[in-house]
């Protein structure tokens, strides 16, 4: 309370309230219309005594505009549902009702001082005319449905009953709103049945809102979570490439919220087709299904992070796609602007972790500095493993997957304070999904950096261009991309998951989709692994001659590609050549003495150790060679910088002398010519040689 009395008695303290209403419950929970009904709840009063009167109301609201409330009383003598006389647990029954019946109730306690509490309690009017605005209403009640639906599939199973006056209006005629319906929820599993009621409704999403079924959002009371959430979410579009996303991207190891196939129903009635989705168009709910997911706020953390949970989530949701990482101020409310909301410690509202990320992307011109900032802020193995991933299923949505200022989620813990990128939302990958064939993305043909632009043509975060493309960090996209084909995405592995996943659903995926999925996963990481350079190679542009490549020219550029992972510069006759990592390409400009030169080209790893090397024989020809022939009667040295040697006619080096041909030194020797050394004889038969380790003719 504002300006209490700390140290003394409250000054709004009483020592006589009205009776607590606990355990509030109906059993059975899912009612058949043959079922009685049985309602309790746990009385408790300051007084012994206390307790008056317990009145059950209730009415049938399974239309619009319904009666006024019956009023039963309900009793603790152990004759009505309730347990044992005098345990302070009252009880009523009600007989059973038609299939189909929506009931509202409530219950209300009076102690002997005429103090009244209700459960649930009156809420405020948020929807009447201006002189109801505001005021306690009893109008946000719990519910049960009397339900004789068999569900045979073994899918766990939610259901949302609304009152009918609710359920009429739901969803809202402006999709966009985030208006809130209350709910009471019933989930039904393998392990039992859980009840949860104030629990309200709403639409969720962004480009889905308009689609049938709609997305939801259940919110569950604080106080009384469903297995540790506070709310979940239910979507209805094209649920089997979601389903995909998040198991593939939590085995490849990225945070990732749970998921699970489900039966929703609203009010009894399953609003999703048995027919199968339709890639390309907004006709993305089908075979009778929906998927259940964790949202991403402060509730997911002790799964994803259970030995660092209680940090910083964000998330980036706008219609303009402009959470693109760029430093505005220090005033959260610009960040907000932007699309970033915070759904986890909202209470702190420090938002300077975003700030510094943002900072570090965009506010550091030195490469060093850049560096430093990023790796300070960022899990760059995680952000690439992120972008590795959105690249293997071909992520069809606008989201940073795919280069968008939209719709993705950022954790910053506390004892790790780096942030991670929190993969979410796959409803369009591997082929599936609404999006057109024309975006770039989930063509499977496309580059594997459909994060930035160029290539992507879509993508508009600029700041992601100099992160991708830095030398200190994409060699981990590289070494991501590599690791998953090998793994999760070979289809030694990728097959029996789809089959795992995605058959057994009763009505579901048939055989022709899960094939297309797995001929598409495929196909992408087939052109995903053509874009990993792995082995060091030399290329030219140069003709061959006589088994050399030929020039005239005194320089010849080479090119090649390098191990993308490992190399962290390529050598060219001992010289740095241009390295892009990038790519994987490397380029260098040679200077080359005439005749034949042997270049050698080497990989140097991240411990400056050559781990590969190659080379390639480049003939020079400059039109002019030193002819020698004859006798060589003195020490004689041939070297690479003064031939190439040309011996027009035979040649004898006598007895005492030596001839020493340097390494790289290029002789050419004419057809019909003989060396004759010393007492021996040297023939030729091949027309010229090239000595590259040199040697000595004495």
């Amino acid at each position: 309370m504002l300006y209490g009395t700390p140290g003394m008695p409250n000054s709004v303290m009483r020592d006589d309230i009205a009776p607590l209403l606990l355990d509030v419950t109906h059993i059975p929970a899912v009612p058949r219309s043959t079922n009685s009904v049985t309602i309790t709840a746990k009385v408790m009063d300051e007084l012994s005594n206390g307790v008056q009167q317990v009145r059950l109301f209730y009415r049938d609201h399974t239309v619009q505009n319904p009666p006024a409330f019956t009023s039963v009383q309900m009793f603790d003598d152990g004759q009505n549902g309730d347990g044992l006389p005098g345990d302070g647990i009252y009880g009523t029954v009600l007989p059973p009702m038609e299939n189909g019946r929506i009931i509202e109730f409530y219950v209300q306690a009076t102690d002997i001082s005429g103090n009244i509490r209700t459960y649930p309690a009156a809420a405020l009017e948020t929807n009447g005319p201006n002189n109801t605005f505001g005021t306690a209403v009893q109008a946000a009640n719990a519910l049960f449905q009397v339900d004789d639906e068999v569900i045979a599939n073994r899918m766990p199973v939610v259901k949302l009953i609304m009152t009918a006056t609710d359920r009429a209006i739901f969803p809202p005629s402006n999709r966009n709103s985030d208006a809130e319906f209350n709910s009471t929820v019933i989930y039904v599993n393998g392990t039992g049945i859980d009840v949860r009621y104030n629990c309200t409704v709403r639409v969720r999403g962004a480009g889905t809102r308009t689609r049938n079924p709609t997305n939801n959002r259940i919110n569950i009371p604080n106080d009384n979570r469903l297995n540790g959430l506070r709310a979940v979410n239910i979507n209805s579009q094209f649920i089997h490439a979601s389903l995909m996303g998040n198991v593939i991207a939590q085995k490849s190891g990225l945070p990732s919220t749970d998921a699970v196939v489900v039966q929703y129903r609203i009010n009894g009635v399953n609003l999703a087709p048995l027919t199968a989705p339709q890639n390309g168009t907004g006709n993305g709910a089908g075979w009778g299904t929906f998927l259940m997911l964790k949202p991403v706020n402060g509730d997911l953390l002790d799964g994803l992070f259970p030995d660092d949970p209680g940090g910083n989530v964000y998330r980036a949701s706008t219609g303009n796609h402009n959470a693109n990482f760029t430093y505005i101020d220090t005033n959260p409310s610009s960040y907000i602007s932007r699309g970033y909301s915070k759904t986890s410690n909202q209470s702190e509202n420090d938002w300077s972790d975003l700030i510094n990320l943002c900072y570090a992307f965009s506010q550091v011109p030195n490469e060093n500095d850049y560096v430093q900032a990023i790796q300070t802020n960022v899990n760059v193995t995680y952000w690439m493993r992120y972008f590795a991933i959105g690249t293997l299923i071909n992520y069809g949505e606008t989201s940073l997957f795919n280069g968008r200022g939209d719709d993705y989620a950022l954790y910053r813990g506390v004892k790790d304070r780096r942030f991670v990128l929190i993969g979410h939302d796959y409803d369009t990958i591997f082929g599936q999904g609404d999006t057109g064939a024309g975006y770039y993305p989930i063509n499977t043909n496309s580059s594997i950096y459909i994060m930035i632009n160029p290539p992507n043509p879509n993508a508009n975060v600029p700041l992601l261009n100099r992160f991708m493309t830095n030398a200190a960090f994409v060699p981990l996209f590289f070494g991501e991309l590599k690791r998953l084909c090998d793994t999760v995405f070979h289809p030694d592995q990728l097959n029996p998951l789809f089959d795992q996943m995605l058959t057994g659903w009763g009505v579901g995926p048939n055989a022709t989709t899960i094939n297309n999925m797995k001929t598409w996963a495929y196909n992408r990481r087939a052109v995903v692994l053509s874009q990993i350079p792995l082995n060091l190679t030399v290329s030219n542009t140069l003709s061959p001659q006589n088994g050399y490549f030929y020039t005239t020219s005194p320089n010849v550029t080479l090119f090649g590609s390098a191990n993308a992972i490992h190399t962290r510069k390529v050598l060219v006759n001992g010289a740095q050549a241009f390295w892009a990592p990038w790519s994987g390409i490397w380029t260098n400009t040679v200077t080359l003495v005439p005749g034949i030169n042997r270049i050698l080209i080497e990989s140097v790893n991240s411990n400056n150790v050559v781990f590969a090397s190659t080379n390639i024989d480049i003939w020079y020809d400059s039109g002019s060679t030193r002819n020698v022939s004859g006798a060589i009667s003195t020490d004689t040295v041939w070297t690479a910088a003064n031939g190439p040697y040309r011996v027009t006619g035979s040649l004898t080096i006598n007895s005492g002398a030596t001839l020493t041909i340097q390494p790289g030194t290029t002789i050419y020797l004419d057809s019909g010519v003989s060396v004759t050394v010393a007492n021996g004889r040297f023939d030729n038969h091949l027309g010229w040689y090239y000595y590259k380790w040199g040697c000595r003719f004495s």
